[in-house]
């Protein structure tokens, strides 16, 4: 295992050195990704995960309180 990891390391540094990978603009990215967050799409994506959350929500808590409503109707009809 060790000599796997020691051999992907060197094909790494290898690969590193002659390649030579680019190092992008932080400002160009910075500004890819505000603008990609911004994008409709994206906002609609947003929104819809929101809404289904919430009703996720709504279903877990409904469901909870029935159980437990239909608990206590039945414990006062046992008494």
């Amino acid at each position: 295992m060790i000599n796997e990891n020691d051999n992907l390391l060197e094909l790494e540094q290898s690969l590193r050195t002659r390649l030579s990978p680019v190092r992008p603009d932080r400002d160009f990215v910075g500004n890819l990704q505000q603008r990609l967050e911004q994008s409709p799409i994206f906002q609609k994506k947003r929104h819809l995960a929101v809404t289904l959350l919430t009703v996720a929500g709504g279903l877990v808590i409904g469901t909870a309180v029935f159980l437990i409503g239909r608990e206590l109707i039945e414990g006062t009809r046992k008494s």
